[in-house]
Formats: structure tokens, C-alpha cells, sequence
């Protein structure tokens, strides 16, 4: 195997692990924790986001997507090496646009709206949920700020899980 290649590999699984911890976190959240333990978990899945993202959009990661480019040209097209340095570099690019800062604001606003609406709908109360879903909206926009070429400004949202695929 090609020594950049399992570096490479080796910290997108570090980045990996790192992101599913944040889902076991944010599970037990929704699932087992106590109620008032929100802001500290919070807090946490901030954190981990932060480390996450930072160490995703690195320096050294776009280098090594970059000296892969090569190795990844000589694969078939469908190998799972290609397919992965392909992606990880996409992944990276998209990644780049989005300053660490608002990425782990992202994530803390869903991790303390979570707990707010869980109450609004037990109460049947939607005007305690109205504000935290306005600043995830809010949050949304300035996402999409980061990027540029797009029709719809859905299509940058949708890409995350579509790649590829337009509003229209």
C-alpha cells in the first residue's frame, strides 16, 4: 500500500472516531441523560466538532490529498482507494469553505435546541422552540454563505447528503 495513502487513512480515521463520538454523545443525550445535563454535553460535542473539523481542513490533509492525486489517477476509477481519496479530497474542499467557528456553532445549536424542543413538544409549546429553530435557520444561511455557483441556495445543503444533486 502506498505509505501517503495509509497516512491518509489513518487520520481520516482518527477524524472518524472522533465523529462518532460526538454521535454517542449526542444519542445519550437524546436517549439516557439526565435532565440539566445539556449545556455540558453541549459544551462536549462543541469540542469534539472543533477538534474534528480543524483536523480535517488541515494543511496536511489537503497535502496529502494533493500527493495522492497520482496514486489515485493509476487505480481503477471504483477502487475503494480511489473512491476514498476522491471524496476525502471533495469532502476536504467543502470542508475548507466553512470556518471551524461556525461549524462547532452548528453543532451547539443543535445540541441545545434538541433539549428545548424536546420539552416544547411535551408541553404541546412551540413558541419555546420558535427562537432556537431561527438561529439554526440563521445558522444555515451563514453556511451557505461559505460557498459560491450554486442555483438554489437549498443546493449547497443538499449536497452534503446528495452529492451532485440540484433543488431543481
Amino acid at each position: 500500500m502506498n505509505e501517503r495513502f495509509a497516512e491518509l487513512k489513518t487520520r481520516l480515521a482518527e477524524i472518524h472516531d472522533v465523529r462518532r463520538a460526538q454521535e454517542v454523545l449526542f444519542w445519550d443525550q437524546t436517549v439516557m441523560m439526565p435532565p440539566g445535563g445539556g449545556p455540558v454535553r453541549s459544551a462536549q460535542l462543541t469540542t469534539l466538532d472543533r477538534i474534528a473539523h480543524s483536523k480535517f481542513i488541515d494543511d496536511e490533509t489537503g497535502r496529502l490529498l494533493e500527493e495522492l492525486e497520482p496514486y489515485e489517477q493509476s487505480l481503477d476509477y471504483d477502487s475503494d482507494e480511489a473512491s476514498l481519496i476522491r471524496t476525502a479530497r471533495r469532502d476536504w474542499s467543502k470542508a475548507r469553505r466553512v470556518p471551524a467557528e461556525l461549524a462547532a456553532e452548528m453543532v451547539r445549536a443543535a445540541a441545545e435546541g434538541h433539549d428545548i424542543w424536546a420539552k416544547a413538544r411535551e408541553e404541546n409549546d412551540y413558541s419555546q422552540f420558535l427562537p432556537h429553530l431561527e438561529h439554526a435557520v440563521e445558522l444555515k444561511r451563514r453556511y451557505i454563505d461559505c460557498f459560491d455557483g450554486y442555483d438554489e441556495p437549498y443546493d449547497v445543503l443538499l449536497d452534503d447528503f446528495e452529492p451532485g444533486m440540484k433543488t431543481a
